[in-house]
């Protein structure tokens, strides 16, 4: 329901050419790519992007709540390599000012990249 409101009101903006991947290279054009689906313990964001990079995390309540969500080796080693992949994306955008709070706390990102989309 987030990707297709997101899409809806994106394509309301004059001058604004979407191009939904399914999967495959960006057309030749593209100025930003969005990943609207972030997984803290499973490589959902590329580590190495030729183009900008938007991203949406909609909560991080695994790491808040960690006595109900254990992660194990895996899900440690590639919650790293996630914060890592979040380091040079130029915007982060998530649903509330909590989660907003939550994810400058929990992943260490600059309050600036983080912007609330209700």
């Amino acid at each position: 329901m987030y990707t297709a409101h997101l899409m809806k009101y994106l394509r309301m903006l004059p001058g604004l050419d979407i191009v939904e991947l399914k999967e495959g290279a960006a057309p030749i054009g593209t100025q930003i790519i969005h990943y609207p689906w972030f997984d803290l313990f499973y490589p959902t964001l590329p580590l190495r992007r030729e183009l900008p990079t938007v991203v949406t995390i909609h909560d991080v309540t695994p790491l808040v709540l960690k006595q109900y969500y254990p992660a194990g080796i895996k899900g440690n080693v590639s919650l790293l390599r996630q914060k890592i992949a979040l380091k040079s994306v130029k915007a982060i955008l998530t649903d509330s000012l909590v989660s907003k709070q939550d994810i400058i706390e929990y992943l260490k990102v600059p309050s600036e990249k983080v912007h609330v989309c209700y």
